[in-house]
């Protein structure tokens, strides 16, 4: 879910141009720790180790009867309550993918209030998120504005453009849609680097095979908890999956709504970079607990593709 942050001070203190403003936030907690360029190729290192024959994960995937199912307005949370397992990422955030291409989303409703999420950066002017980050009825209906904080930078953000939730999320808010983009009135990302390419754009040779080989591989979660200051991610393994969602044992809490679920993989021309193969929406309290988002099935990605499109159309 996304975090209210209307009760976060938040002084503007210089207008830079129509699209880039200077702020501050005041009475926002403080990390204890950040980690840095060095620590944080360490933890990428760990996202690429794919995980093949461990039969201790099976014991914990339900049988098929028994699929968990993420209902609207299950809140994320930690899987064990009283211990955080999050690691946080120094801001600026290390310069190596993927924490360079996320941000911190604040969005404007119609109702009058703001909250914070988390987007991708895909394209130099585009920004992957959760559809409730875009659109929500009980919200007022589709996002007013949309604030994107860039590689950890809580001083300046350039603002939407154009906002463009699945339709099928619009019509319905189901879980299984929760996804969309949504332009920027400039480009943040000059160089192919800057940005993380969803599944869809680079990684079609995985697509053939993913459905049936995804549960051997780790995948990583990275955004800002509206609790905390910056921007926290963790990795872990895929706990179930069917072929709308994905599950995962992964803390997140309010605020990461819309953090890209990531993942590293291999084949015959070797190693490949990092791609989104979902967005993280939602979690259920229960026995055991678990976090999940959508999964870019075949279908959303003929969807996803035509948004990215229309996203980047002028």
């Amino acid at each position: 879910m996304i975090a209210n942050l209307n009760k976060i001070k938040v002084t503007k203190m210089k207008l830079i141009s129509s699209s880039l403003i200077l702020f501050s936030l005041t009475n926002a907690p403080v990390l204890s720790r950040s980690i840095n360029d060095s620590e944080s190729q360490e933890l990428s290192n760990k996202v690429p180790r794919p995980v093949s024959k461990r039969a201790d994960l099976l014991k914990h995937r339900p049988s098929e009867n028994e699929s968990p199912c993420i209902k609207r307005g299950d809140q994320e949370l930690l899987i064990q309550p009283d211990k955080d397992r999050r690691t946080p990422i120094s801001a600026p955030a290390p310069s190596n993918l993927p924490w360079k291409s996320v941000g911190k989303l604040e969005i404007d409703f119609p109702n009058g209030k703001t909250y914070v999420g988390t987007g991708t950066l895909i394209a130099p002017d585009l920004v992957l998120t959760a559809g409730h980050c875009l659109y929500q009825d009980s919200k007022g209906g589709l996002a007013k504005e949309i604030r994107f904080f860039s590689n950890g930078k809580e001083d300046s953000f350039v603002i939407s453009k154009k906002i463009l939730p699945a339709d099928t999320w619009m019509n319905e808010e189901t879980p299984n849609w929760d996804f969309g983009v949504f332009s920027l009135t400039e480009g943040i990302g000059e160089e192919s680097d800057d940005y993380l390419e969803p599944s869809v754009a680079n990684s079609s040779k995985f697509l053939d095979h993913r459905d049936s080989e995804l549960l051997d591989h780790r995948i990583q979660v990275t955004g800002y908890p509206g609790e905390k200051q910056g921007m926290w991610t963790m990795t872990g393994d895929v706990y179930h999956m069917d072929n709308e969602l994905i599950y995962y044992q992964i803390d997140t809490t309010p605020g990461q709504s819309g953090s890209p679920i990531c993942t590293t993989w291999e084949d015959s021309e070797g190693s490949h970079p990092y791609s989104i193969i979902g967005i993280h929406i939602n979690g259920i309290a229960g026995d055991p607990r678990f976090n999940g988002g959508v999964y870019f099935n075949a279908e959303k990605i003929k969807v996803l593709s035509k948004l990215m499109a229309e996203g980047l159309s002028e």
